[in-house]
């Protein structure tokens, strides 16, 4: 594929994004993941969301959340066979996992805060 056609897919991509989600776009990162004493976790940042969501969220969401610096870190914890870093298969292409539970997180998230927030269709 040459580049005017990868750069047309991808404005087409932003417009199809923007038609189905209008407002402000929180961004979920992976900060760490792991195993503790208690069980397997991972944490997520979530930033560019303003405080009154930070609120809401911290209200609603299952596992802890803790405010660093106006950013938002989720602490959540998995018995390992429900640990969506810990198969065969996300040690064979563990981006594309990480990605995917970003994006899982994007959506739980916003399911908190309610889809007139958002504007879903």
């Amino acid at each position: 594929m040459n580049v005017y056609k990868k750069n047309i897919r991808s404005h087409q991509h932003n417009i199809i994004l923007n038609n189905i989600l209008r407002g402000p776009v929180m961004k979920v990162k992976i900060f760490d993941y792991g195993r503790d004493s208690k069980n397997y976790y991972v944490i997520y940042k979530v930033t560019e969301i303003d405080p009154e969501d930070q609120q809401k969220i911290q209200d609603k969401v299952e596992g802890k959340a803790e405010l660093k610096n106006g950013d938002m870190y989720i602490k959540t914890y998995f018995e390992e066979k429900y640990y969506p870093l810990g198969s065969a298969d996300a040690s064979l292409c563990m981006d594309d996992f990480i990605a995917r539970e970003e994006i899982e997180m994007i959506i739980y998230l916003t399911s908190l805060l309610g889809d007139e927030k958002f504007n879903i269709i």
